[in-house]
């Protein structure tokens, strides 16, 4: 279709131009794919329902097709039309489809069997035969014909005068209207209705009396047209200019052919007005008779007579078409023209349907036998049947055989000589695996017009002990054992087993090939179970059996084996070590398993494991039959271990030398002599590590120190966290309540203040800060509460000399100040620009450079607090109760931890 479409598609490009060859036209294409866009292409592609690029692609497969094979370019022009072709398959017995001659229909199913079994008539419109005829354009190349001696030289022929001898020329004469060409040298000289063979030697005459020394050729290179008159029962008729060479198939397909009642059997060619030719184009179409030899003359007249009788035929002939017949013509030969029946067709049943004398239709059916003197008449519209079923002479066998379906019968035939032919090779040969041969049906369509079965035992039939008539249209069914019953199949089961369930039964089945083929994926017990129905009541019987000694008994249809996991059966019982070995472990008990090979298991004990004791917890059922265990005591000095056994569940454990612990580092900064990390040893004091530092530098403001403790930080983090979530949660909650939407406004400044602490919560995490009197005089200090003992990454930074005082919280200038002793708690307060009005002045407390913290007593206006360098003044927010949100003291302690870490980072200078 593509090809026809590129065609169409170049043609409107050829109207533009000089007409090109077809290849011409593909190259302008693949030059210019624009073309494509021409509204013409387009429309044509949009009736064939494709793209430009399905052309594009069909160019590019016609030159990948040239390349293949080099021929030259042969421009044919044919109109095809195309036709959609449907093959019809007939399923006898769908695959899959249980076998079953009984299946129940519904009186709609059975009206619609009934109706597929009518031969229907199809009235589809006929064409002419003749009309695929004018679809092919070609016409006779007379470029490729050697000019006939009796040509006649008329004005636009071409001459190709080729002069050789002593001088080699070639000139190119026109006959012009007056019939002369003209000669070089010689002058014009009249040529016009001479015959070809007259041209040669009037010419080779004239021009020796110029080129005396030379030899001549004169050769037609391009004929002139003609013009012939068309009339008659056509669709164009008129004056049509024609090549020299053209017949009168060539006129009629200039002529988009002939009208739908003409004649194309008695075509008659008048010229000089006398009858010069009749045409029967049959004796082209049917007889391969050459017409080319009459060709048209200018001036000729061609006429096309009405025709005397179109006759149409259908059904089951090869060409069903419109055919034009002469009178003696019979029915005969009308199939004869339509290229003779199908296969399939029944000679039978011929039906004629004729319009008589304008006044009577009339139906005719005959068979083929009279089809010779059966003389047709105008408009005759003849149908071919196809055989129906009852010229069917086979029988159908259907089901559980190899080759299912007809099989030709004779006179008297049996089931039993049927089979026999084809059994000649064995049972294999005919029937598939399974067969069941103690039942089988034929279906027969009687006498009476109705089905009736017959059942028979295929065994005995096979055997010659039943004897079974076969009638033509007979149906046999042979079924399978899955078409009488289910499939025989035995179940495994089994935790262990990788793909249990149903599997097909086989005679010879073993316990091993059922459990090989479910696969096991473990260890299986050695014990197997065996449920069966074979036994002589049909009730299930269960049987145990040993797979290593029992593994060939054969299994019977439906028969259920369970096989067991070998750990479920034979628990495994751990054994464990842990302590000072390399890696703790629990292992499965083996038996005869010693301290030793647990000991490997674990990877072995450690330098710090304790030899002198080593402590097993045994377990036992006691006289009362009670779990009971017992703790034993052993020393590796005084046993063998490969020799130890233990026992099931024992847990071992391996203690560690008694005061070796890990290594322990605490960390010295700031004023001391020599500040850094130190390994600390057990119980060691916080006075002993300063003297190891070599003690205070001069520098050193003992007041302010820092100690830290790695799990009091721990501790207060926890702490902080809790506060801090409560405080999100209360207000997550309160915030939901509907009845609080109306406090909103008034308590818009308490929510506010709480996202506060909720945000600056993030910046001041507790640093695990123990407050500290550390004194200069270290033999004093040690003699103190305060000279603790040390533990893992403790810390002690001990600042330089603080001049200042920190005043923190809700003052317009929170920062830190040079301390002077004659300052007091308000003096700093109101170098802080005094407190803003958010502040509670009853709660101002002073947080002491060695980080203890104490409250003004009144009022900051009258406190007794004497400050000292490096203490920090807090002014708290003040907190208004004004709503239940009972989260208050947690907003306090967070507060609160915010100024001691202030404090702390105030005295390590970070902040």
């Amino acid at each position: 279709m593509l090809q026809r479409l590129l065609f169409l598609s170049l043609i409107s490009y050829s109207l533009l131009h000089a007409v090109p060859s077809f290849s011409q036209m593909k190259e302008a294409v693949k030059a210019n794919p624009e073309l494509l866009n021409t509204p013409q292409a387009k429309a044509m592609m949009k009736e064939k329902g494709v793209t430009k690029e399905d052309v594009r692609k069909q160019l590019v497969n016609d030159e990948m097709s040239s390349k293949v094979t080099d021929v030259k370019d042969i421009e044919n022009n044919i109109d095809i039309v195309e036709t959609n072709e449907t093959n019809e398959t007939n399923e006898t017995n769908k695959l899959g489809k249980r076998l079953n001659p009984f299946t129940y229909k519904t009186n709609e199913e059975l009206r619609v069997s009934l109706n597929s079994k009518h031969q229907l008539l199809t009235h589809k419109k006929l064409t002419r035969y003749s009309d695929r005829f004018y679809a092919n354009k070609n016409i006779i190349d007379s470029a490729s014909l050697p000019t006939p001696d009796d040509y006649t030289i008329s004005t636009g022929d071409i001459l190709e005068l080729h002069i050789y001898g002593d001088r080699s020329e070639m000139h190119e004469l026109e006959v012009k209207n007056d019939g002369s060409v003209e000669l070089e040298f010689i002058g014009p000289v009249r040529v016009g209705g001479l015959s070809y063979l007259e041209l040669q030697k009037h010419l080779e005459k004239r021009l020796k009396s110029h080129y005396k020394s030379s030899s001549f050729k004169i050769i037609l290179s391009k004929y002139s047209s003609i013009q012939v008159t068309l009339i008659g029962d056509v669709k164009y008729p008129g004056i049509y200019n024609l090549s020299s060479f053209s017949t009168a198939k060539d006129l009629l397909v200039e002529s988009k052919g002939v009208r739908e009642n003409a004649s194309i059997r008695d075509i008659v060619i008048k010229r000089n007005g006398k009858s010069v030719a009749s045409l029967d184009f049959y004796d082209l179409l049917f007889e391969g008779k050459d017409l080319s030899g009459v060709l048209l003359k200018h001036g000729d007249i061609v006429i096309i007579k009405k025709a005397k009788k179109l006759v149409g035929i259908d059904g089951y002939v090869n060409s069903a078409s419109v055919f034009e017949l002469k009178e003696n013509e019979t029915l005969t030969k009308l199939i004869e023209y339509a290229g003779g029946m199908k296969a399939d067709a029944s000679k039978r049943h011929i039906k004629i349907d004729r319009y008589s004398e304008n006044s009577i239709f009339e139906t005719f059916n005959i068979s083929y036998r009279k089809a010779k003197n059966f003389k047709m008449k105008d408009g005759d519209r003849v149908y071919i049947y196809k055989l129906d079923d009852s010229a069917d002479r086979n029988v159908n066998i259907y089901g559980n055989i190899i080759r299912p379906g007809s099989y030709r019968i004779d006179d008297n035939a049996t089931l039993n000589k049927l089979l026999k032919s084809h059994l000649s090779t064995g049972l294999k040969k005919f029937f598939l695996p399974e067969t069941y041969f103690a039942y089988g049906i034929l279906k027969r369509y009687s006498d009476t017009l109705s089905y009736e079965t017959i059942s028979f035992n295929l065994e005995k039939v096979l055997a010659g002990k039943q004897t079974l008539t076969l009638h033509p249209k007979d149906e046999i069914f042979i079924f399978s054992k899955n078409d009488i019953g289910s499939s025989e199949y035995i179940t495994t089961k089994g935790d262990i087993l990788t793909n249990d369930g149903k599997m097909r039964y086989f005679s010879g089945m073993t316990i091993r090939d059922a459990i090989f083929a479910a696969g096991t994926d473990g260890v299986m017990d050695e014990r197997v179970r065996v449920t069966t129905i074979n036994t002589p009541d049909h009730m299930p019987k269960t049987s145990f059996y040993s797979f290593e000694e029992d593994a060939n008994v054969k299994l019977s249809p439906y028969d259920e084996v369970e096989v067991y996991d070998y750990y479920e059966t034979h628990l495994l019982q751990p054994v464990s070590i842990k302590g000072e070995v390399v890696n703790p472990i629990t292992v499965f008990y083996e038996t005869g398993m010693t301290l030793a090979n647990l000991l490997d298991s674990s990877g072995g004990i450690t330098p710090m494991a304790f030899l002198n004791k080593v402590e097993i917890v045994r377990y036992y059922i006691d006289e009362k039959n009670n779990r009971d265990k017992k703790v034993i005591y052993v020393s590796l000095k005084d046993i063998n271990p490969q020799e130890y056994v233990v026992e099931a569940y024992d847990e071992v454990t391996i203690y560690k030398i008694p005061n070796w612990s890990d290594k322990r580092v605490v960390t010295l900064k700031g004023e001391v002599k020599f500040p850094g990390d130190y390994t600390i040893g057990n119980s060691e004091k916080l006075s002993s590590l300063i003297k190891r530092a070599g003690g205070y530098t001069n520098e050193a403001f003992v007041e302010g120190a820092v100690f830290t403790r790695d799990s009091i930080r721990v501790k207060q983090i926890e702490q902080y966290n809790a506060s801090l979530a409560k405080i999100k949660r209360e207000l997550a909650l309160y915030n939901a309540m509907p009845a609080n939407s109306k406090k909103m406004a008034s308590s818009g400044a308490d929510t506010s203040t709480l996202n506060d602490v909720i945000l600056e919560a993030k910046k001041y995490q507790p640093v695990g800060r123990i407050s500290m009197k550390l004194q200069k005089d270290l033999e004093v200090f040690s003699e103190s509460e305060y000279d603790l003992i040390l533990k893992d990454k403790d810390t002690l930074f001990i600042p330089g000399h603080m001049d200042t005082v920190t005043v923190f919280g809700e003052v317009f200038n929170p920062t830190s100040f040079v301390y002077s002793s004659n300052m007091d708690l308000e003096d700093y307060i109101t170098l802080a620009s005094g407190v803003s009005r958010a502040a509670d002045s009853s709660n101002i407390y002073v947080i002491h450079a060695d980080g203890t913290s104490e409250p003004a007593d009144s009022g900051w206006f009258s406190s007794s607090v004497e400050i000292a360098q490096g203490d920090t003044i807090v002014v708290p927010v003040y907190i208004k109760e004004t709503n239940s949100l009972d989260l208050w003291d947690s907003v306090s302690r967070i507060l609160a931890s915010f100024a001691i870490t202030a404090a702390t980072l105030n005295t390590l200078g970070i902040m």
